[in-house]
């Protein structure tokens, strides 16, 4: 998914919402040139064609949003775990949102090979996370039979394959019309008035670095660094306090 180079004609299967967001980041990452496959279908059924795409249209219409002011409800920095529940949530929650991510996939460290939930008491985490298990339980069901070796090794859908991860938090992301996903989108800058955080300038690595600012009422830091949280001038510590700060022994 990160090459955007696909057998389209399992693209036509997909979900409304997944191709939505399919459609979203490879938007992000436009000013690439792409291997789209297009499935099309004629008097001799369905056959499969691949081209490359300059987009030029949509290339116009960046340059003309180059230098705007982009606005959101809620403006998410990082496409982890952590960063698309926060999206999805606020989305469901009637807000917009846009979710913007540095790398040109989604999902962090679990759709990048992090692939066994750590979780002693599973019955004890619920929400996003317990659609999140349902989904990849349902995966490899349906993939592969209920009664399948892969949907046993899923353990009921806490293991799972990374390209398999990233394909359900894309299908999550999708479902929701709020949120926009904008890829290769590395933080440059964050901007207060007072103590209140109102806007982010990002590097559009798809542009040559070329910066873009987004402004929102609230802002999610979701790196793994606490990297906007930081830029904005949150107070931090690296490393651990001294022993006699605290009268330790």
């Amino acid at each position: 998914m990160g090459s955007f180079a696909t057998d389209t004609c399992a693209l036509t299967r997909m979900s409304s919402g997944s191709k939505r967001a399919l459609i979203q980041i490879g938007l992000s990452t436009i000013a690439e040139k792409m291997t789209l496959g297009i499935c099309f279908k004629n008097g001799q059924g369905v056959r499969t064609a691949k081209m490359k795409i300059a987009l030029v249209i949509a290339l116009i219409g960046l340059a003309a949003l180059a230098g705007a002011t982009r606005a959101g409800d809620v403006i998410v920095v990082g496409a982890t775990p952590a960063g698309i529940s926060a999206a999805v949530s606020a989305a469901r929650s009637g807000a917009s949102v846009l979710l913007l991510e540095e790398k040109a996939h989604i999902g962090g460290i679990v759709s990048g090979g992090l692939t066994m939930n750590d979780i002693r008491y599973k019955r004890a985490v619920k929400g996003l996370f317990e659609e999140f298990r349902r989904r990849v339980l349902e995966h490899y069901t349906t993939t592969y039979g209920a009664d399948s070796q892969q949907a046993k090794d899923s353990r009921d859908g806490n293991h799972y394959e990374p390209h398999v991860a990233e394909r359900i938090f894309t299908e999550m992301l999708g479902a929701e019309k709020r949120v926009r996903i904008l890829l290769r989108h590395r933080l440059r800058a964050a901007h207060r008035e007072g103590a209140k955080l109102t806007r982010v300038v990002m590097e559009d690595l798809a542009r040559g670095g070329a910066a873009v600012e987004f402004s929102g009422s609230v802002f999610i830091d979701a790196t793994y660094e606490g990297d906007l949280a930081a830029m904005a001038g949150a107070p931090y510590r690296v490393g651990r306090e001294s022993r006699g700060e605290y009268g330790e022994r």
